[in-house]
């Protein structure tokens, strides 16, 4: 998993963010295309609060990781999907031991509302 986010930290994230979205979006930063790291998953359970035992001496045989990747309305989602996938097809290709599986939790697709909409008015009144 060390070289999957080295892959985002190095290649991925400086090309994200680059891209910026013509969308009023408020505050200014919001307007990129980002990925988060949500959690990671892998080798021994958590010990708990107050476990005072040692760890195992074991290495991980397998990782997961939770992303969330916020795209832009300029986006299309199957690119989007595309690059997480060339980036892992090219550890597989560099590693031989590498093996992947994607598995969508759920798509929300970018959307705004109409600038002089019913929206927008109502802002107004908050």
């Amino acid at each position: 998993m060390g070289a999957v986010l080295d892959e985002i930290e190095d290649r991925l994230l400086p090309l994200l963010a680059a891209r910026t979205t013509e969308m009023p979006v408020v505050p200014e930063g919001a307007r990129a295309a980002t990925l988060n790291i949500n959690s990671i998953h892998g080798g021994q359970v958590e010990p708990l609060p107050g476990d005072t035992s040692l760890p195992a001496p074991c290495v991980a045989d397998n990782c997961r990781i939770v992303l969330d990747r916020r795209f832009l309305v300029e986006e299309a989602l199957p690119e989007v999907k595309a690059e997480v996938t060339r980036l892992l097809d090219g550890l597989t290709e560099s590693r031989p031991d590498f093996r992947y599986s994607l598995r969508d939790l759920f798509e929300v697709q970018p959307s705004m509302t109409a600038r002089g909409g019913r929206v927008r008015r109502f802002a107004r009144h908050i």
